[in-house]
């Protein structure tokens, strides 16, 4: 079976404002049609707003680690004022999911050589963590480091300086989130 993004009905629409406003990048879906083998499925507008933005020394996505453990730094997440108040009961030393929209990621990429290592073969972006993907959400398990007001300084993380940041969850105990 193969699956096919099929572009030409889609319609995205982009805010795109000071890099550090609230409502940076909103992605509007009129309608996606998603063809799987005769089956399509039809999607009416989604929205996603970030919740703030990771500042991180990570400036190019090539300098990225694969993964937060394999050398990445700690950044700041800056969250927005609206938001910040859903800060309340993270601590120094929590663990979190980081969620964020890999915003450099190619939506169109629907098999990748894992780690990006051509001598293994192609297979399906989501039997991978590639951030390339037709939805590229980033899940990221960090460490609360420090907070400051609106901002949390977290790591390890290896997404680049300017990430929009989606969601924020808490690790739960056992591990049950991966």
């Amino acid at each position: 079976m193969s699956i096919a993004f099929c572009k030409t009905r889609a319609s995205r629409a982009g805010l795109r404002q000071d890099p550090r406003s609230f409502f940076l990048i909103m992605y509007t879906y009129d309608s996606v049609d998603i063809d799987s083998g005769g089956n399509v499925m039809q999607e009416t507008h989604y929205s996603l707003f970030p919740l703030g933005f990771l500042r991180s020394p990570l400036k190019d996505r090539g300098a990225a680690p694969n993964q937060g453990r394999e050398g990445a730094p700690d950044a700041w997440l800056e969250v927005h004022a609206t938001v910040a108040e859903g800060l309340e009961g993270i601590e120094v030393g929590d663990e979190l999911i980081v969620i964020t929209w890999l915003h450099q990621a190619g939506r169109d990429i629907l098999k990748t050589h894992p780690r990006n290592d051509e001598t293994r073969p192609l297979v399906g972006v989501f039997a991978t963590r590639s951030p390339d993907r037709p939805n590229p959400l980033g899940l990221h398990r960090v460490t609360v480091r420090e907070i400051a007001g609106k901002s949390v300084k977290v790591g390890p993380i290896e997404a680049i300086d300017g990430t929009p940041v989606v969601d924020i969850k808490p690790v739960l105990s056992p591990p049950a989130d991966f």
